[in-house]
Protein backbone atom coordinates (compact mmCIF):
# COMPACT_ATOMS: atom_id res chain seq x y z
CA UNK A 1 0.00 0.00 0.00
CA UNK A 2 1.45 3.63 -0.36
CA UNK A 3 0.91 5.56 2.26
CA UNK A 4 2.30 8.88 0.94
CA UNK A 5 -1.41 8.43 -0.56
CA UNK A 6 -2.88 8.51 2.18
CA UNK A 7 -4.34 10.91 4.32
CA UNK A 8 -4.30 10.60 8.26
CA UNK A 9 -6.94 12.76 9.87
CA UNK A 10 -6.65 10.67 13.16
CA UNK A 11 -4.39 12.72 15.01
CA UNK A 12 -5.99 12.93 18.48
CA UNK A 13 -5.14 9.21 18.33
CA UNK A 14 -1.96 9.65 17.53
CA UNK A 15 0.33 12.00 15.89
CA UNK A 16 2.95 11.10 13.03
CA UNK A 17 6.99 11.45 14.69
CA UNK A 18 7.92 14.90 13.77
CA UNK A 19 11.16 14.56 11.34
CA UNK A 20 13.32 15.45 14.18
CA UNK A 21 12.41 13.51 16.36
CA UNK A 22 12.64 10.64 14.28
CA UNK A 23 16.39 11.97 13.42
CA UNK A 24 17.31 12.57 17.21
CA UNK A 25 16.05 8.84 18.04
CA UNK A 26 17.97 7.38 15.40
CA UNK A 27 21.20 9.19 17.15
CA UNK A 28 20.18 8.40 20.45
CA UNK A 29 20.22 4.67 19.94
CA UNK A 30 23.91 4.90 20.20
CA UNK A 31 23.27 5.81 23.99
CA UNK A 32 22.31 2.62 25.17
CA UNK A 33 23.77 3.09 29.09
CA UNK A 34 22.03 2.50 31.88
CA UNK A 35 21.78 5.92 33.35
CA UNK A 36 22.16 4.95 36.41
CA UNK A 37 25.31 3.62 35.76
CA UNK A 38 28.84 5.07 36.88
CA UNK A 39 30.80 4.11 33.53
CA UNK A 40 31.00 6.21 30.61
CA UNK A 41 28.37 4.63 28.76
CA UNK A 42 26.04 5.53 32.04
CA UNK A 43 26.85 9.12 32.86
CA UNK A 44 26.45 9.49 28.77
CA UNK A 45 22.84 8.52 28.98
CA UNK A 46 22.15 10.69 32.14
CA UNK A 47 23.53 13.72 30.35
CA UNK A 48 21.05 13.08 27.38
CA UNK A 49 18.46 12.51 30.15
CA UNK A 50 18.97 15.35 32.48
CA UNK A 51 18.84 17.63 29.04
CA UNK A 52 15.53 16.43 28.02
CA UNK A 53 14.62 17.04 31.70
CA UNK A 54 15.97 20.64 31.56
CA UNK A 55 14.51 21.53 28.45
CA UNK A 56 11.15 20.69 28.87
CA UNK A 57 11.35 22.40 32.41
CA UNK A 58 12.54 25.36 30.35
CA UNK A 59 9.46 25.07 28.11
CA UNK A 60 6.63 24.46 30.86
CA UNK A 61 8.71 27.02 33.25
CA UNK A 62 9.29 24.60 36.48
CA UNK A 63 11.72 23.10 38.22
CA UNK A 64 13.51 19.77 36.37
CA UNK A 65 12.98 17.77 39.35
CA UNK A 66 9.05 18.25 39.24
CA UNK A 67 8.99 16.28 35.96
CA UNK A 68 8.68 12.66 36.15
CA UNK A 69 9.12 10.41 32.54
CA UNK A 70 6.51 7.67 33.31
CA UNK A 71 5.49 5.40 29.80
CA UNK A 72 2.41 7.35 29.02
CA UNK A 73 -0.51 9.38 29.91
CA UNK A 74 -2.52 6.89 31.77
CA UNK A 75 0.60 6.06 34.12
CA UNK A 76 0.86 9.43 34.70
CA UNK A 77 -2.34 10.11 35.60
CA UNK A 78 -2.76 7.04 38.04
CA UNK A 79 0.10 8.31 39.38
CA UNK A 80 -0.80 11.70 40.00
CA UNK A 81 -4.65 10.63 41.25
CA UNK A 82 -3.62 7.51 43.03
CA UNK A 83 -0.39 9.38 44.36
CA UNK A 84 -2.10 12.17 46.07
CA UNK A 85 -5.29 9.52 47.49
CA UNK A 86 -2.47 7.29 49.41
CA UNK A 87 -0.54 10.28 50.50
CA UNK A 88 -3.39 11.40 53.05
CA UNK A 89 -3.42 10.23 56.21
CA UNK A 90 -7.77 10.55 56.17
CA UNK A 91 -10.33 9.14 53.47
CA UNK A 92 -10.31 11.82 50.61
CA UNK A 93 -12.87 13.14 48.86
CA UNK A 94 -12.21 13.63 45.16
CA UNK A 95 -14.04 15.73 42.61
CA UNK A 96 -14.03 14.86 38.45
CA UNK A 97 -16.57 15.29 35.95
CA UNK A 98 -18.42 12.89 33.67
CA UNK A 99 -16.41 13.81 30.25
CA UNK A 100 -13.10 12.80 31.80
CA UNK A 101 -10.84 10.22 30.12
CA UNK A 102 -11.14 6.35 31.20
CA UNK A 103 -7.36 7.08 32.57
CA UNK A 104 -8.66 9.15 34.98
CA UNK A 105 -12.93 8.15 35.39
CA UNK A 106 -11.70 4.18 36.00
CA UNK A 107 -9.09 4.70 38.59
CA UNK A 108 -11.58 7.00 40.75
CA UNK A 109 -14.03 4.74 40.52
CA UNK A 110 -12.00 1.68 41.47
CA UNK A 111 -11.02 3.73 44.37
CA UNK A 112 -14.35 4.59 45.46
CA UNK A 113 -15.62 1.19 44.99
CA UNK A 114 -12.97 -0.03 47.60
CA UNK A 115 -13.91 2.92 50.10
CA UNK A 116 -10.88 4.37 49.81
CA UNK A 117 -12.25 7.97 48.34
CA UNK A 118 -15.66 9.48 48.37
CA UNK A 119 -16.29 10.40 45.16
CA UNK A 120 -18.23 13.17 43.08
CA UNK A 121 -18.34 13.14 39.41
CA UNK A 122 -19.83 16.87 37.83
CA UNK A 123 -22.59 16.94 35.22
CA UNK A 124 -21.02 19.47 32.71
CA UNK A 125 -23.22 21.51 30.53
CA UNK A 126 -24.21 20.37 26.51
CA UNK A 127 -21.07 22.11 25.38
CA UNK A 128 -19.13 19.87 27.45
CA UNK A 129 -17.58 22.22 30.11
CA UNK A 130 -17.62 21.89 34.06
CA UNK A 131 -19.87 24.22 35.45
CA UNK A 132 -18.36 26.56 37.87
CA UNK A 133 -21.18 27.06 40.30
CA UNK A 134 -21.55 23.29 40.52
CA UNK A 135 -17.75 22.57 41.07
CA UNK A 136 -18.02 25.04 44.03
CA UNK A 137 -20.88 23.56 45.98
CA UNK A 138 -19.56 20.48 45.32
CA UNK A 139 -16.54 21.21 47.55
CA UNK A 140 -16.18 19.91 51.30
CA UNK A 141 -14.20 19.91 54.31
CA UNK A 142 -12.32 16.40 52.98
CA UNK A 143 -12.04 17.25 49.53
CA UNK A 144 -8.67 16.75 48.36
CA UNK A 145 -8.20 16.42 45.35
CA UNK A 146 -10.10 17.84 41.41
CA UNK A 147 -9.21 16.37 38.22
CA UNK A 148 -10.06 18.04 35.14
CA UNK A 149 -8.82 17.67 31.42
CA UNK A 150 -7.90 20.71 30.08
CA UNK A 151 -9.28 19.97 26.47
CA UNK A 152 -11.44 16.88 25.44
CA UNK A 153 -10.28 13.98 23.02
CA UNK A 154 -13.70 13.38 21.87
CA UNK A 155 -15.40 16.54 21.57
CA UNK A 156 -12.95 18.99 21.79
CA UNK A 157 -14.26 21.36 24.50
CA UNK A 158 -12.01 23.61 26.09
CA UNK A 159 -12.39 23.62 30.09
CA UNK A 160 -11.38 26.84 31.58
CA UNK A 161 -8.65 25.32 34.21
CA UNK A 162 -7.25 28.58 35.01
CA UNK A 163 -10.96 29.72 36.49
CA UNK A 164 -10.81 26.19 38.31
CA UNK A 165 -7.79 26.72 40.11
CA UNK A 166 -8.83 30.40 41.42
CA UNK A 167 -12.22 28.67 42.54
CA UNK A 168 -9.77 26.12 44.97
CA UNK A 169 -7.30 28.83 45.90
CA UNK A 170 -10.50 30.79 47.13
CA UNK A 171 -11.84 28.30 49.23
CA UNK A 172 -8.79 27.89 50.59
CA UNK A 173 -8.18 31.21 51.72
CA UNK A 174 -11.52 30.95 52.81
CA UNK A 175 -11.08 27.26 54.74
CA UNK A 176 -7.60 27.35 55.24
CA UNK A 177 -7.57 23.72 53.51
CA UNK A 178 -5.51 22.70 50.12
CA UNK A 179 -7.24 21.21 47.49
CA UNK A 180 -4.82 19.44 44.41
CA UNK A 181 -5.53 20.41 41.00
CA UNK A 182 -4.84 17.93 38.31
CA UNK A 183 -5.71 18.42 34.76
CA UNK A 184 -4.93 16.00 31.43
CA UNK A 185 -3.21 18.07 29.15
CA UNK A 186 -2.58 15.03 26.85
CA UNK A 187 -4.88 16.89 23.66
CA UNK A 188 -4.45 20.62 24.99
CA UNK A 189 -0.50 20.64 24.66
CA UNK A 190 -1.45 19.64 20.84
CA UNK A 191 -2.31 23.01 20.35
CA UNK A 192 -1.79 25.30 23.17
CA UNK A 193 1.59 26.41 24.08
CA UNK A 194 1.65 26.70 28.27
CA UNK A 195 3.05 27.55 31.42
CA UNK A 196 2.31 25.25 34.53
CA UNK A 197 1.98 28.76 36.32
CA UNK A 198 -0.53 30.37 33.77
CA UNK A 199 -2.80 27.06 34.28
CA UNK A 200 -2.55 27.03 38.25
CA UNK A 201 -2.30 23.36 38.78
CA UNK A 202 -0.81 20.97 40.91
CA UNK A 203 -0.12 18.08 38.51
CA UNK A 204 -0.15 17.97 34.86
CA UNK A 205 0.18 14.61 32.49
CA UNK A 206 1.15 14.77 28.50
CA UNK A 207 1.30 12.35 26.03
CA UNK A 208 3.94 11.77 24.05
CA UNK A 209 1.90 9.99 21.13
CA UNK A 210 -0.50 13.32 21.12
CA UNK A 211 2.48 15.41 20.22
CA UNK A 212 4.46 13.97 17.84
CA UNK A 213 6.98 12.28 20.10
CA UNK A 214 5.41 8.53 19.19
CA UNK A 215 4.56 6.00 21.91
CA UNK A 216 5.85 4.58 25.12
CA UNK A 217 6.49 7.64 26.65
CA UNK A 218 4.74 10.22 28.71
CA UNK A 219 5.09 12.82 31.25
CA UNK A 220 3.88 14.04 34.60
CA UNK A 221 4.49 17.59 36.25
CA UNK A 222 4.20 17.12 39.93
CA UNK A 223 4.32 20.70 41.83
CA UNK A 224 7.08 20.80 44.61
CA UNK A 225 6.10 19.65 47.71
CA UNK A 226 2.62 17.91 46.27
CA UNK A 227 2.40 14.88 48.10
CA UNK A 228 2.61 11.50 46.23
CA UNK A 229 3.37 8.31 46.59
CA UNK A 230 4.68 5.90 43.98
CA UNK A 231 2.97 3.38 42.31
CA UNK A 232 5.14 0.79 42.28
CA UNK A 233 8.85 0.53 43.98
CA UNK A 234 12.18 -0.60 42.93
CA UNK A 235 15.53 1.48 42.66
CA UNK A 236 14.36 4.90 43.24
CA UNK A 237 14.71 6.46 40.18
CA UNK A 238 13.25 9.81 39.71
CA UNK A 239 13.53 10.57 43.06
CA UNK A 240 11.79 7.75 43.93
CA UNK A 241 8.64 8.48 42.01
CA UNK A 242 8.72 6.24 39.76
CA UNK A 243 11.10 3.62 39.89
CA UNK A 244 12.52 1.21 36.98
CA UNK A 245 15.59 2.35 34.26
CA UNK A 246 14.58 5.39 32.66
CA UNK A 247 14.02 5.99 28.94
CA UNK A 248 16.10 8.00 28.20
CA UNK A 249 15.54 7.91 24.33
CA UNK A 250 11.49 8.33 25.06
CA UNK A 251 12.64 11.51 27.13
CA UNK A 252 14.61 12.28 23.83
CA UNK A 253 11.54 12.33 21.82
CA UNK A 254 9.04 14.07 24.06
CA UNK A 255 11.38 16.62 24.77
CA UNK A 256 12.04 17.53 20.54
CA UNK A 257 8.45 16.59 20.17
CA UNK A 258 7.27 19.07 22.77
CA UNK A 259 9.69 21.85 21.35
CA UNK A 260 8.75 21.21 17.85
CA UNK A 261 4.87 21.66 18.46
CA UNK A 262 5.10 24.88 20.12
CA UNK A 263 7.26 26.07 17.88
CA UNK A 264 4.95 25.43 14.65
CA UNK A 265 1.98 26.42 16.59
CA UNK A 266 1.81 29.82 15.01
CA UNK A 267 2.36 28.51 11.48
CA UNK A 268 -0.25 25.83 11.97
CA UNK A 269 -3.02 26.69 13.97
CA UNK A 270 -5.07 29.13 12.36
CA UNK A 271 -4.60 27.30 8.94
CA UNK A 272 -5.44 23.85 10.46
CA UNK A 273 -8.79 25.64 12.02
CA UNK A 274 -9.62 26.96 8.43
CA UNK A 275 -9.52 23.54 7.04
CA UNK A 276 -11.73 21.87 9.93
CA UNK A 277 -14.21 24.52 9.51
CA UNK A 278 -14.15 24.03 5.44
CA UNK A 279 -14.61 20.12 6.20
CA UNK A 280 -17.35 21.12 8.58
CA UNK A 281 -19.54 23.29 6.34
CA UNK A 282 -19.20 20.90 3.39
CA UNK A 283 -21.03 18.04 5.19
CA UNK A 284 -22.88 19.68 7.20
CA UNK A 285 -24.30 21.48 4.11
CA UNK A 286 -24.50 17.81 2.39
CA UNK A 287 -26.21 15.79 5.32
CA UNK A 288 -28.14 18.33 6.72
CA UNK A 289 -29.73 15.88 9.41
CA UNK A 290 -25.89 15.70 10.45
CA UNK A 291 -24.90 17.18 14.59
CA UNK A 292 -21.70 18.96 14.89
CA UNK A 293 -20.50 18.01 18.27
CA UNK A 294 -17.64 20.01 18.98
CA UNK A 295 -17.48 23.47 19.28
CA UNK A 296 -15.72 26.13 17.12
CA UNK A 297 -13.79 27.67 19.74
CA UNK A 298 -12.14 24.20 20.75
CA UNK A 299 -9.17 22.39 20.12
CA UNK A 300 -8.70 24.12 16.16
CA UNK A 301 -8.24 20.52 14.50
CA UNK A 302 -10.98 18.42 16.06
CA UNK A 303 -14.48 17.87 14.34
CA UNK A 304 -17.12 15.36 15.69
CA UNK A 305 -19.91 14.74 13.47
CA UNK A 306 -23.07 12.43 14.11
CA UNK A 307 -25.07 11.24 10.65
CA UNK A 308 -28.20 9.99 12.62
CA UNK A 309 -29.42 6.83 11.18
CA UNK A 310 -26.23 5.83 9.71
CA UNK A 311 -23.44 3.96 11.23
CA UNK A 312 -20.39 5.28 11.93
CA UNK A 313 -18.33 2.22 11.54
CA UNK A 314 -19.36 1.51 7.97
CA UNK A 315 -18.63 4.80 7.03
CA UNK A 316 -14.50 4.66 8.97
CA UNK A 317 -14.73 1.45 7.03
CA UNK A 318 -15.29 2.82 3.51
CA UNK A 319 -12.65 6.09 4.08
CA UNK A 320 -10.16 3.78 4.95
CA UNK A 321 -10.37 2.21 1.61
CA UNK A 322 -10.44 5.62 -0.16
CA UNK A 323 -7.22 6.01 1.63
CA UNK A 324 -8.40 8.41 4.68
CA UNK A 325 -8.34 7.69 8.28
CA UNK A 326 -10.63 8.96 10.97
CA UNK A 327 -12.12 7.05 13.80
CA UNK A 328 -15.64 6.57 16.02
CA UNK A 329 -14.47 8.36 19.08
CA UNK A 330 -11.51 7.94 21.11
CA UNK A 331 -9.30 5.52 20.19
CA UNK A 332 -8.67 4.09 23.80
CA UNK A 333 -12.62 3.58 23.66
CA UNK A 334 -12.67 0.92 21.04
CA UNK A 335 -10.72 -1.59 23.36
CA UNK A 336 -13.94 -1.04 26.34
CA UNK A 337 -17.16 -1.04 24.79
CA UNK A 338 -18.66 0.20 28.23
CA UNK A 339 -16.58 3.94 27.19
CA UNK A 340 -17.91 4.07 24.15
CA UNK A 341 -19.72 7.45 23.43
CA UNK A 342 -19.75 8.20 26.89
CA UNK A 343 -18.67 12.25 26.50
CA UNK A 344 -21.77 12.14 23.67
CA UNK A 345 -23.89 10.73 26.18
CA UNK A 346 -23.08 12.87 29.01
CA UNK A 347 -23.54 16.57 26.73
CA UNK A 348 -27.05 14.85 26.04
CA UNK A 349 -26.89 12.94 22.85
CA UNK A 350 -29.30 9.83 21.97
CA UNK A 351 -27.62 6.63 22.31
CA UNK A 352 -28.19 5.82 18.97
CA UNK A 353 -25.65 8.71 18.10
CA UNK A 354 -23.28 7.05 19.77
CA UNK A 355 -23.06 4.48 16.40
CA UNK A 356 -23.50 7.12 14.23
CA UNK A 357 -20.10 9.25 15.55
CA UNK A 358 -17.09 10.01 13.24
CA UNK A 359 -14.04 11.99 14.63
CA UNK A 360 -12.06 14.15 12.24
CA UNK A 361 -8.56 15.18 13.84
CA UNK A 362 -5.91 17.06 11.73
CA UNK A 363 -2.50 18.16 12.17
CA UNK A 364 0.70 19.19 10.76
CA UNK A 365 0.87 17.26 7.58
CA UNK A 366 -2.74 17.77 6.59
CA UNK A 367 -2.45 20.17 3.32
CA UNK A 368 -5.67 22.17 1.61
CA UNK A 369 -5.54 19.28 -1.05
CA UNK A 370 -5.98 16.46 1.78
CA UNK A 371 -8.66 18.79 2.95
CA UNK A 372 -10.68 18.53 -0.46
CA UNK A 373 -9.76 14.44 -0.14
CA UNK A 374 -11.28 13.97 2.71
CA UNK A 375 -14.66 16.04 1.45
CA UNK A 376 -14.64 13.98 -1.41
CA UNK A 377 -14.39 10.64 0.00
CA UNK A 378 -16.69 11.64 2.62
CA UNK A 379 -19.90 12.66 0.43
CA UNK A 380 -19.64 9.50 -1.04
CA UNK A 381 -18.76 7.38 1.93
CA UNK A 382 -22.11 8.87 3.34
CA UNK A 383 -23.99 7.92 -0.18
CA UNK A 384 -23.13 4.46 0.33
CA UNK A 385 -23.75 3.91 4.01
CA UNK A 386 -27.38 5.71 3.47
CA UNK A 387 -27.91 3.10 0.04
CA UNK A 388 -26.87 0.26 3.03
CA UNK A 389 -28.44 1.75 5.64
CA UNK A 390 -29.76 -1.29 6.49
CA UNK A 391 -26.94 -3.67 6.16
CA UNK A 392 -25.67 -5.45 10.01
CA UNK A 393 -22.41 -3.84 11.67
CA UNK A 394 -21.29 -7.46 11.16
CA UNK A 395 -21.38 -7.68 7.16
CA UNK A 396 -19.93 -4.27 7.29
CA UNK A 397 -17.00 -5.66 9.36
CA UNK A 398 -16.14 -8.64 6.96
CA UNK A 399 -15.48 -5.42 4.22
CA UNK A 400 -17.13 -7.75 1.31
CA UNK A 401 -19.94 -5.47 0.79
CA UNK A 402 -17.25 -2.50 0.46
CA UNK A 403 -15.18 -3.81 -1.66
CA UNK A 404 -17.66 -5.01 -4.01
CA UNK A 405 -20.10 -1.47 -3.65
CA UNK A 406 -17.07 0.75 -2.95
CA UNK A 407 -14.53 1.44 -5.01
CA UNK A 408 -13.23 4.60 -5.78
CA UNK A 409 -10.73 6.73 -5.26
CA UNK A 410 -9.95 9.91 -3.60
CA UNK A 411 -7.43 11.45 -5.43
Amino acid sequence: MNYSSRVYADFAAAAPMWPRVQHAWQGACKNFGNPSSLHQFGRESKELLNLARQKIARLLECHPHELIFTSGATESTNLALLGIIRAQLRKPHVITLAIEHPAVLAPLQHEAKAKRITLTILPVTTHGQVKLATLKSALKPTTRLVSIMAANNEIGTLQPIRQVAGVLKTYQKQTGQKIWLHTDASQFAAWHQFTVDQLGIDLLTLSGPKIGAGSGIGLLYHKHETPLEPLFYGGGQQTGLRSGTENVMGAIRIQIALQETWQRLPKIKKKIRIYRDKIADELVNFFPNSIRNDQPEGLPNLLSLTFPSLDAEQIVYLLDQAGIAVSTGSACSQTDPKHAGMNLRTIGREYDDIYSTIRISLGWTTTQRDTQKIIHAFKIALQVSQAQSGLTRRVTRTGKIIARNYAFSAQ
